[in-house]
């Protein structure tokens, strides 16, 4: 009997000695299961700071702690949504327990909770608005460098400077037209804040021009002028009829004949025309006038002077006349009857008693009774 129960007290032993790891195990996992339990319960305050100043679509995850006693750490915070106007966000998150004693990283399932005492202000919807109408209010200045010298059909858009200075940096420069007659471009252009709270928001289109560049067909057309005139003379138009034998003075020309009696003709496509034609006071036979040569929309004007080689003197020497009758038809009748009138500054009402016989003399000249 001795010897069966030392065997039997061995065995307790050595069943003791092996149970007593298993039990802790199992202690230890009742431990934890509960620790999980208390993390996803999710029955925790979370502290924010200076909350009640802050907006909730001004709030970072990160800055969402949690009280010392609950021995739990914030692991992914994340806001997932925002109520600006309720003062309210829901943060998502796990939970990591803090407590050492359990020789475990335990840590919750995803969790939410709804978080208010933030600062109440306006709905997302409500300040995208307000920050569009700002957007809308904004208008940018712009300058194209060198323009002066800049063809115009040579401008393009990524040439273009902003000259305005202010808190928008985003702007997009679109649809580019160039007009040659203004010498100007216009393009389109909007205002982009690329993250106004997660949204993009954008200006109205808005549409500039600038003007003063070159225009290529018109500094063609410049350069045609300038290289013609400074080689052109004036002279008598080559292609008169001379069976017609038209002899030209001094006198000939007006502006309206000017153009088949001088060679202002040209096979350049400029325009040419002379005004304010003078005959000379010291040379009868020299006429002054001012030239002037056009080729598009450019247009210059030079002072020249012409010599005739036809004597105007010729056609004066043989004017002589004895007598008025022999340059007008003179109204005696009409004379006599205003007689004893005082006819001092009166010289249309006896203008009338004189009617020209010829319009002009050897049909050059003009006359009229110098009173």
């Amino acid at each position: 009997m001795k010897r069966k129960f030392k065997l039997l007290l061995a065995l307790n032993a050595s069943s003791i000695f092996v149970l007593t790891p298993l039990l802790t195990a199992c202690v230890n996992r009742e431990a934890i299961n509960e620790e999980l339990k208390r993390l996803n319960a999710n029955n925790f305050d979370f502290n924010y700071p200076n909350k009640n100043q802050t907006y909730a679509l001004d709030a970072k995850a990160e800055q969402f702690t949690t009280n010392s006693n609950d021995q739990i750490e914030l692991v992914e915070p994340k806001i997932i949504q925002r109520v600006n106007q309720e003062a309210k966000a829901t943060l998502q998150y796990r939970l990591k327990s803090l407590k050492t004693n359990l020789n475990a990283e335990i840590i919750s399932d995803i969790l939410t909770k709804e978080i208010s005492g933030f600062k109440q202000g306006l709905s997302l919807e409500e300040l995208i608005t307000n920050e569009k109408e700002k957007l809308n209010k904004t208008n940018f200045t712009f300058d194209y460098p060198d323009k002066e010298n800049t063809f115009i059909e040579e401008a393009r858009l990524e040439k273009i400077q902003i000259k305005t200075n202010n808190n928008y940096q985003n702007v997009e420069l679109k649809n580019l037209t160039h007009d040659l007659k203004t010498n100007s471009i216009s393009f389109e252009y909007q205002i982009f804040m690329e993250n106004f709270y997660g949204q993009k928001i954008s200006s109205n289109v808005k549409k500039v021009t600038i003007s003063g560049f070159k225009n290529k067909q018109a500094s063609e057309n410049q350069n045609s002028v300038d290289t013609f005139l400074a080689s052109y003379t004036i002279a008598e138009n080559p292609l008169i009829n001379q069976d017609l034998n038209i002899k030209l003075y001094s006198t000939s020309i007006s502006e309206q004949n000017a153009p088949y009696f001088l060679n202002l003709i040209n096979d350049k496509e400029i325009n040419l025309k002379i005004k304010n034609i003078k005959i000379d006071d010291n040379n009868l036979n020299q006429i002054s006038f001012t030239l002037v040569a056009q080729k598009g929309d450019y247009t210059k004007e030079e002072q020249r002077t012409f010599t005739f080689k036809n004597d105007v003197a010729s056609l004066t020497n043989g004017l002589s006349f004895n007598s008025i009758e022999e340059l007008y038809d003179v109204d005696y009748a009409f004379l006599n009857s205003l007689a004893g009138n005082d006819l001092r500054n009166k010289t249309n009402l006896l203008n009338s008693a004189f009617s020209k016989k010829v319009e002009k003399l050897n049909n050059l000249f003009d006359y009229e009774i110098n009173w």
